[in-house]
């Protein structure tokens, strides 16, 4: 079999391994399905997934194919299902050979950076069930020959899909050859523009056999309250996200006629006042989500008559007063997010009949309650079945009792920004499945590893500004292998490590441990720590000179912090080449010398408090390659000297604010005027 996809080298191909010419049965390469009593292949299955690790993107980055689909494809005459969704095609061309391939009944290209324009061909593909198109940027009108795919079940044209009408770029508008795919089951536009399209509604309900529709980002108008069809009644699933014009009143009348609905969502898109008691007629709501509005009542009782609600999402409103008693009665409830509200206390005792939750978010409230109430309450029910809490900066206190090691299967956990106070119980440790853990901002006291040392799973670990103290040994950090994201600043806490210590957490891309003793030296185990992005060691007590390793060490930093030490030498000794950090605080320390050179993608310089000296002739007038990004740059009390040059033009592109004070000389110089702000 030829292959589809020309991978580019420099792409991780580990996923087609087994695509070799010693393995000659493709039906046994991985995602390859074939009909094993013909030999004929059926299905590719060569998507990539979209993988976020707390907003880290180069998993994905790194993992999608790359290259063009190879024409060979179309030897392939029983093929029926081809997924190259979410790769790179690098902008190519659709590709026009593919609607020749009559055997496809499901057909997804989204999302991989295709372009040009939909061939009218490809109503030839009468057969498809599934077709998705959308996340690319093609031009020009759809084709009116998709109207002939009547046997089409799936049809997604969402984001990307720009048309053109003499010259001026537009939406398609009119949809009436949408109205003869009679069979089209699951329907996807968002983001096209449906400003100007009056007839949207009306087409929408002569499909007899839709049962997804998703409108996000469409702006849709909402001042009609239409007769809903027969037709219409088979929609299970409607999501109008972001669609509506700013100050729509509330939810349209005509979505409480959709009395099958199982999933609505309606976010972002400013609805106001009460949440309307009409929602009591969508009895078989499952999943209803009306987050990021302008909601500014209480939570209504019709809710809590929606038995078979699974996931909740009112999160990010204005909703006010106490939970009720009544939401006992949603026994199937596995999601409930109600945070970014203004919600008081009591907790009810009721959310304790909620056997199935396994995400409970409650954060940015004003419940005024213990956290161990909450916890006790929850814990009668889902203690096994709870894998997300998160109950931040919404007013609880108190100590955080032992039940919480209850919660074995518990992956996130987030109670920053409150007043609990006391040592981190023992049987946190128990919580072996945890890899969330945001604590910062309270008032914790102890030794945190005693406990945490445990959690071998974690990934994200802050514990930053408590009141943690005592001594931090090699063993305390063994079991982190896993952790990307470690903060733990503004705590009085000591490292104790051999000078041989290399640190178990290779992956870690953030490391914030301001106000830790780790002085008087560098730490030579950062070096080790080669997919760092940002590194924060303020005031830890460092009386060194930087070392010649840092400014190479680190590929891919875009963050350094050592301020408040006692860092001292001429840091131009220790570059060999121009700081190449976007942001970097050096301020209050002891740094001499001239002032350093900075490549272009410096952003944030701050070198003040230092005792640098000479002219800043050579540091600012020095001849650029590439344009300077340089924002902030501070200079205040050094012992800089002589007359302020006159180049100042070639950084006001960018330059927002500079802070000199020093012992400068003569006149200003006229191009000083072209920056923004200067102090």
């Amino acid at each position: 079999m030829a292959r589809v996809w020309r991978v580019k080298v420099k792409r991780q191909c580990l996923r087609l391994a087994t695509w070799s010419d010693d393995n000659t049965n493709c039906c046994n390469w991985t995602s390859v399905s074939c009909n094993h009593e013909t030999g004929h292949i059926l299905e590719l299955h060569l998507s990539t997934s979209i993988t976020y690790l707390y907003g880290v993107y180069d998993v994905y980055e790194i993992s999608r194919f790359g290259g063009e689909i190879h024409p060979s494809i179309v030897q392939l005459k029983e093929l029926s299902y081809l997924d190259l969704s979410s790769n790179d095609s690098g902008g190519m061309q659709f590709p026009s050979f593919l609607c020749s391939m009559k055997s496809l009944i499901y057909l997804n290209l989204s999302y991989a950076t295709f372009s040009g324009s939909i061939p009218h061909q490809i109503g030839n593909l009468s057969g498809l069930l599934h077709l998705d198109l959308g996340g690319n940027s093609f031009t020009g009108k759809i084709p009116y020959q998709i109207g002939n795919l009547s046997n089409l079940l799936y049809l997604d044209l969402s984001r990307g899909h720009q048309y053109e009408k003499d010259g001026i770029s537009m939406y398609e508008e009119n949809l009436q050859w949408m109205s003869s795919l009679s069979s089209l089951q699951y329907l996807q536009l968002s983001l096209v523009n449906l400003s100007n399209s009056f007839n949207w509604l009306p087409v929408l309900q002569s499909l007899p056999s839709l049962t997804e529709l998703y409108l996000q980002w469409c702006a849709l108008h909402h001042n009609f309250h239409p007769a809903i069809s027969t037709n219409f009644s088979s929609l299970t699933i409607l999501s109008l996200s972001s669609s509506f014009d700013l100050g729509s009143p509330s939810i349209p009348k005509w979505i409480f006629q959709l009395k099958n609905l199982v999933s609505l969502k309606i976010t972002n898109t400013y609805l106001q006042g009460s949440i309307p008691n009409g929602i009591y007629n969508l009895s078989l709501i499952e999943d209803l989500d009306l987050c990021t509005n302008l909601f500014n009542s209480s939570i209504p009782d019709c809710i809590y008559t929606l038995n078979h609600l699974k996931s909740l999402d009112l999160s990010n409103n204005n909703l006010h007063g106490t939970i009720s008693h009544a939401i006992g009665n949603l026994t199937s409830m596995v999601t409930l997010a109600l945070s970014d509200n203004q919600l008081e206390g009591p907790f009810p005792n009721s959310l304790s009949n909620l056997c199935n939750l396994r995400s409970v978010g409650l954060s940015s409230n004003n419940f005024n309650q213990q956290v161990s109430r909450l916890i006790e309450i929850i814990s009668n029910c889902a203690s096994h079945t709870l894998k997300v809490l998160s109950i931040d900066s919404s007013k609880v206190y108190g100590n955080l009792t032992a039940q919480i090691g209850i919660f074995k299967n518990l992956r996130h956990l987030s109670i920053f920004n409150s007043s609990i106070q006391g040592a981190i119980p023992i049987s946190l440790a128990n919580l072996t499945s945890l890899k969330y853990l945001q604590v910062n901002r309270n008032k914790f006291d102890g030794n945190p590893f005693d406990v945490l040392q445990s959690l071998s799973e974690l990934e994200y670990l802050d514990i930053g500004d408590n009141l943690f103290h005592g001594i931090v040994n090699e063993h305390h950090l063994t079991n982190f292998a896993k952790l990307n994201y470690f903060t733990a600043s503004g705590n009085r806490l000591t490292l104790k490590v051999g000078p041989n210590w290399k640190p178990s957490f290779q992956k870690l891309i953030s490391l914030d441990m301001a106000l830790w003793h780790l002085g008087p030296h560098f730490s030579s185990w950062i070096q080790s720590l080669k997919h760092l992005e940002d590194l924060s060691m303020p005031n830890t007590n460092i009386s060194d000179s930087i070392p010649t390793w840092l400014w190479g060490a680190f590929p891919y930093a875009s963050y350094f912090d050592f301020s408040n030490n006692d860092i001292h030498g001429e840091l131009s000794y220790t570059l060999k080449n121009p700081i190449n950090v976007q942001t970097i605080d050096l301020s209050s320390n002891r740094l001499s010398g001239p002032l350093p050179h900075i490549s272009p993608i410096v952003e944030y310089l701050d070198l003040s408090n230092n005792w640098f000296y000479g002219s800043i002739a050579s540091f600012s007038c020095q001849e650029k390659e590439e344009p300077m990004t340089l924002e902030y740059l501070n200079l205040v009390s050094n012992n800089l000297s002589g007359e302020i040059p006159d180049c100042w033009k070639m950084w006001s592109n960018n330059l927002m604010i500079i802070k000199f004070d020093n012992h400068f000389k003569g006149k200003l110089p006229i191009s000083l005027g072209s920056l923004p702000w200067l102090d």
